[in-house]
């Protein structure tokens, strides 16, 4: 393990576009997984993807991520787009299948070469 290297983070703007990429990458109907993390108090939300090609095409890997400041995390989170605009929200379950849902994992702790980020 002596030459395993950080994944490249990306910071994005807002918990939404991560949400947006997440269920923009992903054609199946189902539960996409967005990782949660408490870190110095704040809120992380991060998926990690695999870009192929690199690293002797074995892949570089991208953790994407967001500081969420809101406290209102619950099981799933909701997402749908509509002629009124994008509608994110925190749910306990998937009840209404105009949405896209993504399952909220709560992390314990987070290996520094995964999310390599200070807060």
């Amino acid at each position: 393990m002596d030459d395993l290297r950080n994944v490249q983070t990306i910071e994005l703007e807002s918990l939404k576009d991560l949400v947006k990429l997440l269920v923009s990458s992903i054609r199946e109907p189902i539960p996409i997984t967005i990782l949660h993390h408490v870190i110095n108090g704040k809120h992380v939300f991060s998926a990690t993807q695999i870009m192929q090609g690199f690293y002797d095409l074995k892949g570089l890997p991208l953790t994407f991520y967001s500081i969420y400041e809101g406290d209102d995390v619950k099981p799933f989170i909701a997402y749908k787009t509509s002629e009124d605009g994008e509608e994110l929200k925190f749910v306990d379950g998937i009840h209404d299948l105009s949405y896209r849902y993504l399952a909220v994992v709560n992390t314990k702790s987070v290996p520094k070469f995964l999310l390599p980020i200070d807060l």
